[in-house]
Parts: structure tokens; C-alpha cells; sequence
């Protein structure tokens, strides 16, 4: 019997590094991997379902499931959760001296429901008692202009988030002081 030829796409991770070198190889399967970023990645996956599996977006997977919406099956393999912490950015002006001081501010992040997004959210909310409805967000490219999001947001009306002007960044802001934080999803 001929080996199933699997189009698979992911990120160079030290945990798929396995499979791409060929020192695991899944029987009966003949993967044909491309390796790209993960923001590449999505958007190939939401828009044109281009490869047979992929490395997905947790957070667009549980809203297109919770909107049966979903063309995609699951699998619990989460190939680059971390602690996000690190991935907060403060201006040191702005008057944030700890995360409860994120009450009220300008805080820019580039997918409102991205999972890194939704995770450091629930983390300012939960830990450090700041929920997302007292902050204003500010939404669109980290270090390059970003297209809008991939699956469509239905937010609760106290949440106040804008999209940024198409020629701006949101490292860009932040540096010039139209941001107060950034939670960036890669650094």
C-alpha cells in the first residue's frame, strides 16, 4: 500500500524539528512539510485551508467552533504556548509601575483574538484584577502594517478597541507615545 502523502505546515520549533529531519517518520504517511511562521501560517489555513494539517490559532479555533463555524478537527498538540508575561511592553512614561496600573490606558496589541492576545488578557484580568473593558485597545500591525482580522470579531459592547491608521505600527505608537503598552504576540 502506497504511504499517504500529508501536506503539513508549522514553525522550525526544537519540537517539530523531529519530524522535519526525518528521525521520526509517521508510518503509512509521507509528510510534505512547509516550514513557516505561524502569522503566515493562519491566514493560509483560515482563508484557503491550503495544507491538511497545520499549526492553528487556539483562540480562532474556539470561536469558529463556538459559532459552528469550523472546517478544522483539533488535535491537543500546542507547539508554542509560553508564559507571556515577556511579552508586555510598557512606555516607561506612562505611569505603569505594576500590571494594575494598566487600568485605563492605551494598550495596542495586533489580533484582538489571537491566542497570545486572549492569553496575556486573561492574565491582567485574572491575576492582576484589570478587566479588558477598562482599557482601551488599539489594534493592527506590531513592526509592519496588518491586514484586518482573520476571523471576524463580535465583541461585547464595552469593549473599546480601534484599529490603527494603515501606515502606522503598533511599535511605532508605543515609541512615540500614542500607546501606553504594547502586548505584543511575538518579540
Amino acid at each position: 500500500m502506497q504511504d499517504l502523502d500529508l501536506n503539513i505546515a508549522f514553525w522550525d520549533y526544537d519540537r517539530t524539528r523531529p519530524l522535519m529531519d526525518g528521525r521520526v517518520r509517521p508510518e503509512g504517511i509521507n509528510p510534505k512539510i512547509t516550514v513557516l511562521r505561524p502569522r503566515e501560517i493562519f491566514p493560509r489555513m483560515l482563508q484557503d485551508q491550503e495544507f491538511h494539517a497545520a499549526e492553528m490559532s487556539l483562540a480562532s479555533y474556539v470561536i469558529l467552533k463556538a459559532r459552528n463555524q469550523c472546517p478544522f478537527v483539533a488535535i491537543p498538540v500546542m507547539l508554542s504556548k509560553i508564559f507571556r508575561h515577556d511579552c508586555i511592553y510598557v512606555r516607561p512614561d506612562a505611569g505603569i509601575g505594576e500590571p494594575a496600573d494598566l487600568r485605563g490606558k492605551r494598550i495596542g496589541l495586533p489580533q484582538y483574538s489571537s491566542t497570545a492576545g486572549v492569553f496575556i488578557k486573561g492574565l491582567v484580568q485574572h491575576e492582576y484584577g484589570v478587566p479588558p473593558t477598562e482599557i482601551s485597545w488599539f489594534m493592527g500591525g506590531q513592526d509592519a502594517p496588518a491586514p484586518a482580522p482573520l476571523v471576524p470579531l463580535d465583541l461585547p459592547a464595552d469593549i473599546r478597541l480601534e484599529f490603527i491608521p494603515e501606515d502606522k505600527t503598533l511599535e511605532g505608537m508605543l515609541a512615540d507615545g500614542d500607546l501606553d503598552a504594547l502586548f505584543a504576540t511575538y518579540i
